[in-house]
């Protein structure tokens, strides 16, 4: 036993000096943090709806709107009082699965050039009086506004009122006698100029029962608000200079009420809403 102390001794010296060792060594260098992960951008809601020939993109509000094209319009209006005559600057119907409520996105018949925001108030100032001289009544809580968005100069007119009779058999449902039904209307324009091109405007025209429009109006609005021109626009909407020819008018304005879905649009509007009210009859049917 005491021959092995100077041998534990030695150990003992080998091991202090390997931790002498070890302290004077430079500590590795800290690893760097790896970099952070860049988040995924959230995915925007709705279900994105998009006419890339029409240069235009929108959303609807996810599960309860769908798009119709004005060839699945006519399908559904075949033998209904309108016999699917749907106008040729209509681009789209936008509906509510469950209510009577839609929305009709029209594109101007041709293009044209504004010189200021007075030629623009004065076209749509003609676009509002044809509009209340095809009404039955006086329109009630009207309102006229304009905005910029998106790139484009915006004209929202709204007001609340009775469809004028518009014969064929195209009654509101439920409605087979007595004055017609109230309904919410809101013309949004969009007007545009495209890079190196005349200008173009973009109309949604939205109709509902008061009560459902009221109901609805958040929805409506996230569809207006998502409304987008996708082409690359000009610097700028109005031209000072445009020749006079290029400047459209107001007689221009009040024939644009029938194109997209005014004149004769209140037949229209009453028979896409009787098709929709007949299919949600035929949904909701209880099976035998």
């Amino acid at each position: 036993m005491r021959n092995s102390l100077p041998v534990l001794a030695a150990i003992g010296a080998l091991l202090t000096a390997v931790g002498a060792l070890a302290a004077e060594s430079p500590a590795p260098p800290a690893q760097a943090p790896p970099p952070p992960q860049a988040a995924a951008a959230p995915e925007e809601p709705g279900v994105p709806v998009t006419s890339a020939e029409n240069r235009l993109a929108l959303r609807l509000p996810a599960p309860y709107w769908e798009a119709l094209t004005p060839e699945e319009i006519a399908r559904q209006m075949q033998g209904g009082c309108a016999q699917g005559r749907v106008p040729a600057s209509v681009l789209l119907l936008l509906r509510d699965k469950d209510a009577l409520a839609e929305v009709i996105i029209s594109r101007s018949d041709r293009t044209f050039l504004m010189r200021n925001k007075g030629d623009l108030e004065a076209f749509e100032d003609g676009f509002m009086k044809a509009i209340q001289d095809r009404i039955s009544g006086a329109a009630t809580d009207v309102e006229s506004t304009y905005s910029e968005r998106n790139d484009m100069t915006v004209h929202r007119y709204g007001l609340t009122a009775a469809p004028s009779a518009g014969g064929g058999g195209c009654a509101m449902p439920g409605q087979q006698s007595g004055p017609p039904q109230k309904l919410r209307f809101l013309f949004v324009d969009y007007f545009v100029r495209p890079d190196g091109e005349d200008a173009l405007y973009y109309r949604a025209s939205v109709r509902a029962p008061v009560d459902t429009f009221k109901a609805l109006e958040p929805e409506f609005e996230y569809i207006l608000d998502s409304i987008r021109f996708t082409g690359k626009p000009a610097d700028g909407f109005f031209v000072p200079d445009a020749p006079e020819d290029k400047v459209p008018t107001a007689k221009e304005a009040a024939k644009s009420v029938g194109a997209h879905g005014g004149t004769s649009g209140w037949m229209l509007a009453a028979a896409l809403m009787v098709a929709i009210w007949l299919m949600l009859r035929r949904r909701k049917k209880p099976q035998v």
